[in-house]
């Protein structure tokens, strides 16, 4: 926009003003989305190191293809980002790779780190893999 305005504002003005418009509309952009809960959950799986950046650009990639989807509306942003985790792992075979060092399931695991129900846990992520 500040190139359309042949440079008469600056991009910090720009954002005041943006500011300014979501005020008065009684905007409230500080919601909770799923990729909010995607560190939390990989830092406490025992991944490779090396796959970290491919297993969060999976999980980003569901996370937005559920955007598109209306039969995730009924999930909680994080039950999103926790079956899209599992889908990710799963898509890229982590999970049979070495199982003792899951213990549990892969779904057990996450449905623990993320105090969630299992059941409910697999059915999003079948949803996803879908």
């Amino acid at each position: 926009l500040c190139i359309y305005t042949d440079n008469s504002i600056r991009p910090q003005e720009l954002l005041e003003w943006e500011l300014v418009v979501l005020g008065k509309l009684k905007w409230n952009l500080a919601a909770v989305t799923p990729n909010d809960f995607i560190e939390h959950i990989v830092r406490r799986l025992p991944l490779p190191e090396d796959k970290l950046a491919l297993i969060r650009k999976h999980v980003q990639t569901f996370i937005a293809l559920c955007a598109t989807d209306f039969r995730f509306a009924m999930y909680p942003p994080s039950m999103i980002a926790t079956g899209s985790v599992g889908a990710a792992i799963c898509g890229l075979q982590l999970d049979s790779a070495d199982q003792s060092q899951w213990g549990d399931s892969l779904t057990d695991l996450l449905a623990k780190i993320t105090n969630t129900e299992v059941d409910v846990l697999k059915e999003c992520q079948e949803q996803i893999e879908s």
